[in-house]
């Protein structure tokens, strides 16, 4: 049988064929292993982080600095021609939303966020809204509550999967390249000051001078991402084989099985160095992902779990390992997959 998963793995990995080949299965497999190994980096590199998925993401507490009071992030949508469009909204507090001055959504209680990617291209939101929007250049204004809790926003273009958006969200002032401008925060004047009128909701300018105060339009800070660093002579570098992944659980697994069955400890032993790696920077990968909306960062599959691509298969080798001598710190990650199965 074990002989048999190394054809099998050598097959899929190189397309054998023993007119082309002369070498053993056995040979073929090790020569995958090792190269696997070779081309395997566990460093961490910086990276400046970028927008993804098209989901435009509001956070103006993290740019004025104060979570609590009035906060307004301003934009402009690009579309080629007149149309109605579907977006999706998710948020956690009080805010109203105006595309050409005209008043599109508004919510006046906090709520828990929620949010979800069920599978590529296609997202759960808490609301949808359908918006008018003009040829050319269309004006979007948003107001946020903040309270208690720091105000979050994510807004995104309804759409088939694979298939290209029709809004393009594009700096709101000449001369800036971010794509949302913020501008706060201003002292509440009531329990109900989502709904009193603030100098920015009467027009676009570079400032306002406003309750013995100066408020100006700025940019968020672009963060940085710790993610997975390849080797620059690696075959393969689009994701790192550390990487939680549907086929790196199998490789992963299969290389548990080459260990056992030559008995060379080297292979297990990346094996579990890898799966070491992944709960050494647990905290670390799912900060980045639930709390800095990285929805592309590094190991982002663990903690989306909404497909079949984000789990089973990845879990295996976690599994395998605890089966063969319990390991506790594997014991969450295998909990968290068998959730979601369930």
């Amino acid at each position: 049988m074990k002989r048999i998963f190394i054809i099998l793995i050598s097959i899929i990995v190189v397309g054998f064929s023993p007119s082309e080949d002369k070498r053993t299965p056995l040979q073929i497999a090790r020569s995958i292993a090792d190269r696997i190994l070779n081309d395997t980096s566990f460093e961490l590199k910086p990276v400046l982080q970028t927008p993804q998925l098209d989901i435009q993401v509001i956070n103006p507490g993290g740019v004025t600095g104060n979570n609590k009071g009035i906060n307004y992030a301003l934009s402009t949508i690009s579309v080629n021609e007149n149309c109605k469009l579907k977006f999706g909204l998710s948020y956690n507090s009080p805010f109203k939303i105006w595309i050409n001055d005209n008043l599109s959504f508004e919510n006046k209680i906090e709520r828990g966020f929620r949010f979800k990617e069920i599978a590529y291209a296609i997202f759960d939101f808490q609301d949808t809204i359908e918006v008018e929007l003009k040829k050319g250049i269309n004006r979007i204004l948003i107001k946020t509550l903040c309270a208690e809790t720091a105000s979050k926003i994510y807004i995104r273009e309804i759409s088939e999967p694979e298939e290209p958006l029709l809004a393009k969200f594009i700096p709101p002032l000449k001369g800036l390249t971010g794509i949302w401008a913020y501008i706060g925060t201003f002292n509440v004047i009531s329990k109900n000051s989502i709904d009193e009128i603030y100098p920015p909701e009467l027009g676009t300018q570079l400032y306002y001078n406003y309750d013995e105060k100066f408020y100006s339009w700025q940019l968020p800070k672009q963060n940085i991402l710790l993610e997975l660093a390849a080797k620059e002579d690696a075959a393969y570098k689009r994701e790192s084989y550390v990487e939680w992944m549907y086929p790196n659980g199998t490789v992963l697994f299969a290389l548990e099985h080459l260990a056992n069955s030559i008995n060379e400890r080297k292979y297990s032993e990346f094996v579990e160095k890898v799966l070491d790696f992944t709960v050494t920077h647990y905290e670390l990968f799912r900060k980045q992902y639930i709390e800095m909306d990285g929805f592309r960062s590094a190991n982002h599959r663990l903690y989306r779990m909404g497909m079949l691509d984000d789990a089973s298969a990845p879990a295996l080798p976690y599994i395998n390992a605890m089966l063969n001598k319990p390991v506790s710190n594997y014991k969450p990650i295998v909990d968290k997959v068998l959730e979601y199965v369930s």
